[in-house]
């Protein structure tokens, strides 16, 4: 891996010395593929916002508006219930509950939690929505639960990529 790195570094120092002077790009997020190609490392997922950016609450304010659609499509439309603005205020509050939550864990630094739990979010409204077809009474009650399942085990499984990135951190340092 440091071969493939010091490579990295020459590559840019020989063949592009202004991105190089410039520090634009470092070393350590470049990597050589087997065939010589370079690009970004596969894990540094470079498309979700720092830790402590502002544009976390702009993803939280999104991801609210679009949750909260998704929910009132699936209990309005899919299920054919009457609309009520109590049960779309509530379902409002569901999801920017849980979008500031989760984009608050991305913002104090925990990027993979929120992008599982966002996972977990999204695959729970398509089986919310598998599940609320041809119920009625009762029965309805059955997809929201399978949301909150979903969305549960998005968490735990974040919370499992974090802890054992967390593991994997502090061992290096030893």
């Amino acid at each position: 891996m440091a071969e493939r790195l010091l490579n990295a570094s020459l590559c840019l120092k020989w063949f592009l010395p202004e991105v190089h002077k410039r520090n634009i790009v470092r070393a350590a997020d470049v990597y050589i593929s087997k065939n010589g190609a370079t690009g970004e490392g596969l894990v540094q997922m470079r498309w979700i916002p720092a830790a402590r950016s502002n544009q976390w609450w702009l993803l939280a304010g999104a991801s609210s508006l679009l949750v909260s659609i998704l929910l009132w499509i699936i209990r309005f439309l899919i299920l054919g219930q009457p609309f009520t603005g109590l049960h779309a205020f509530r379902f409002m509050v569901l999801a920017v509950v849980l979008s500031f939550l989760f984009s608050f864990t991305g913002w104090l630094g925990a990027r993979k939690l929120w992008l599982l739990s966002n996972i977990g979010m999204f695959i729970g409204l398509v089986l919310m929505a598998m599940y609320s077809r041809n119920m009625t009474g009762w029965e309805d009650l059955i997809s929201l639960l399978v949301f909150l399942e979903a969305v549960a085990a998005g968490v735990a499984a974040g919370l499992l990529v974090e802890g054992a990135y967390l593991i994997l951190k502090l061992t290096r340092r030893k």
